[in-house]
């Protein structure tokens, strides 16, 4: 009886090590191809992080240009409300002043208000020339900032596409490297 258990022993001890061989290599195998896999991933790792550094750049140079537009923007309403508002005041000037009869109580007979009349006039029209060009450079700069808005939304979706690529590679390599406990080895 000691015999048998003996020689079963033996026989189960040299299949093992026969398979051992077999096995060590294949793990070796597959350690090899897990090991090239997690350096890819490393590396890809690496591109996406400098990815997400170069994206965080543009996406804070955006920022300050889209809070330098909307400062100027601000600084242009105001201008355009200040040449409206002169350009009300001198449509008031304009309406009193400009039928100016002879007036020989001043000493010039009412010259010197007929020039004032004449360059409020000018005034006006040079207003009036200043708001349409404040006008068509607001229109730019609106256009500018929803340009920048658009390109700060497709650079954020390009890089959670990256980041969700990238997560979902990481995970099955996770796997690969720990399999579960259920599935075959």
């Amino acid at each position: 009886m000691r015999l048998r258990t003996n020689t079963k022993r033996k026989s189960k001890k040299a299949s093992k090590t026969r398979e051992s061989p077999k096995e060590a290599e294949v793990q070796i195998q597959r350690t090899n191809i897990l090991m090239s896999e997690k350096g890819k991933l490393n590396t890809e790792l690496y591109h996406m992080q400098c990815a997400a550094r170069n994206f965080e750049g543009e996406s804070m140079d955006l920022a300050s240009r889209l809070q330098y537009l909307q400062q100027f923007t601000g600084e242009l309403e105001r201008t355009l409300f200040a040449v409206s508002t002169q350009q009300k005041n001198m449509d008031r000037v304009s309406r009193t002043a400009c039928p100016i009869p002879w007036q020989p109580s001043f000493p010039d007979g009412g010259v010197e208000a007929g020039y004032e009349a004449l360059d409020a006039n000018q005034q006006l029209q040079q207003a009036m020339e200043e708001r349409a060009q404040l006008e068509a450079h607001l229109g730019q700069v609106m256009e500018s900032l929803k340009q920048l808005q658009m390109e700060k939304d497709q650079h954020a979706e390009n890089l959670k596409g990256e980041s969700t690529l990238c997560w979902q590679r990481m995970r099955e390599m996770s796997e690969e490297l720990n399999p579960h406990p259920w599935s075959p080895q």
